[in-house]
């Protein structure tokens, strides 16, 4: 049996189809003629698109760019789906801005027309990340060391802020084994601060707890640039 080898889109991809699934399903569930769920649906979408932008433009900075200086094709497929996502991105954001904008009796069928968009967005990212998980890790594997790799790991996880890093941990870590969970902790309690490691640590092992976490969090910082 060969041994395996690093794999660095394991983690972050279980953290973002937690989050996609968690998304879809709020959106589903939504009384739009609630004011408050319905504008903290649209606000767990938002994030959502977000953290999607980000990670594409992670992925597309180092990821990419190495893959591309040794072998330009072996990246050619999710460059081009990278592009797409960008534009569903864009259009599901406007979508979010129409459904915000209506008066409440005429939300119900905007709403479920996002929920229903969401879900080909979602359909179409999992297929994309396996598609990422088997030929470009196949890519990588053949082109570089499994030190190499985490160095490219490495510096893309240094340029993102504590900020943007923080809340997607809240997905990640519930979406991992116990064995992932525990070793990426190790590393966590590395470089975070004691309170926010010893906060961050408590909440790890229920979904429902992290849905909520993210959602007190954008209240207290994403809603003032979203209104």
């Amino acid at each position: 049996m060969s041994t395996p080898r690093y794999d660095l889109y394991s983690a972050i991809h279980k953290g973002l189809r937690l989050l996609m699934m968690d998304t879809l399903v709020q959106l589903g569930r939504t009384d739009w003629q609630d004011p408050q769920q319905s504008e903290s649906s649209l606000q767990l979408a938002e994030y959502l698109l977000q953290t999607c932008q980000a990670h594409l433009e992670h992925e597309n900075a180092f990821i990419h760019n190495a893959l591309n200086r040794l072998d330009p094709e072996s990246c050619a497929k999710t460059t081009h789906d990278h592009r797409h996502h960008e534009q569903s991105i864009q259009m599901l954001g406007q979508h979010i801005q129409q459904v915000r904008s209506q008066a409440l009796q005429s939300k119900a069928f905007l709403g479920s027309d996002l929920y229903r968009a969401f879900g080909l967005f979602v359909a179409e990212n999992l297929e994309h990340m396996l598609w990422e998980e088997t030929h470009n890790n196949a890519a990588l594997w053949r082109l570089f060391s499994d030190a190499e790799i985490q160095a490219i790991e490495h510096n893309l996880v240094q340029s993102i802020a504590p900020v943007t890093m923080l809340p997607i941990l809240r997905f990640m870590l519930p979406a991992l084994n116990s064995q992932e969970r525990q070793a990426m902790l190790e590393q966590l309690e590395q470089v975070l601060p004691e309170p926010v490691f010893a906060e961050l640590s408590q909440s790890v092992g229920a979904r429902k707890e992290s849905l909520e976490w993210v959602q007190q969090w954008q209240t207290e910082n994403l809603t003032p640039a979203l209104t």
